[in-house]
């Protein structure tokens, strides 16, 4: 006589448990080669992020201090230009100069030059 009911079951129980514990290995491993494929493809961009930062902080800075350059050689020409405008028309705008009361000395000029200097 063959393997009993119960007998068959549990040989048909264990046959199914191996197809699902080996299916379930397999299931494993995939999600956990996956995860780490995912978990390298984020580090590669975080990275690649963190160059790209520091590239956009280091251009930032460059044409900041250009502009600062282009602003402070406006501004130095812009007053040497007016500064010359002033010592050309001084003689024509100067004010007398009154000796002051302490001994009579007059008041030391000051000129654009002394200003800019």
């Amino acid at each position: 006589m063959g393997k009993s009911i119960v007998g068959k079951i549990f040989s048909v129980a264990k046959e199914t448990n191996a197809v699902f514990f080996k299916a379930g290995g397999t299931i494993v491993k995939s999600s956990f080669n996956t995860a780490k494929k995912i978990f390298t493809l984020y580090k590669n961009a975080g990275f690649k992020a963190m160059e790209e930062g520091g590239n956009l902080v280091k251009q930032s800075i460059e044409m900041t201090v250009e502009n600062q350059k282009e602003i402070f050689k406006t501004s130095g020409n812009a007053l040497k230009e007016a500064a010359q405008i002033v010592r050309e028309n001084r003689s024509e705008t100067e004010p007398e100069i009154e000796p002051t009361q302490k001994g009579g000395k007059k008041q030391k000029e000051v000129s654009i030059d002394d200003l800019l200097t």
